[in-house]
């Protein structure tokens, strides 16, 4: 019974380190910004963290060309960042691209990979996303 205790413990440990992504010094309002950024393509300084409920982060930008503001959500799961429009469905549909992220030190590379199997990714450096 006790090594069947062990076992249970010993398999959540390793589930939840699978599912948790290393931020590594980077916050999870930062890797939101990098993602937004790079799905949108934008300069992450000009992203701006709106406010936040629970997991949820409320991002928006001004963009320069019109003065429209544009509004997004995202949260992270594992090293995946799911986003939507503020007030639309998240991105999460089979045919929708998918965003990930990976930390290596003070830089973030952010992949987009699309259902057609294709991608494009950036990396941003901490100085360059801002708090």
């Amino acid at each position: 019974m006790k090594k069947l205790f062990m076992l249970v413990v010993v398999a959540l440990i390793n589930i939840s380190i699978t599912h948790a992504a290393d931020k590594g010094t980077f916050t999870t309002n930062q890797i939101c910004k990098a993602g937004i950024a790079k799905i949108m393509g934008r300069d992450p300084a000009i992203i701006k963290i709106d406010r936040t409920s629970g997991e949820t982060i409320y991002l928006s930008y001004i963009r320069q060309d019109d003065k429209t503001k544009w509004k997004y959500k995202c949260k992270l799961n594992g090293n995946q960042i799911l986003w939507g429009s503020d007030t639309g469905r998240w991105r999460t549909h089979a045919m929708d691209s998918k965003v990930r992220y990976k930390i290596n030190g003070n830089s973030i590379t952010v992949t987009d990979t699309f259902s057609d199997g294709s991608s494009s990714k950036e990396t941003y450096s901490v100085e360059n996303i801002g708090n």
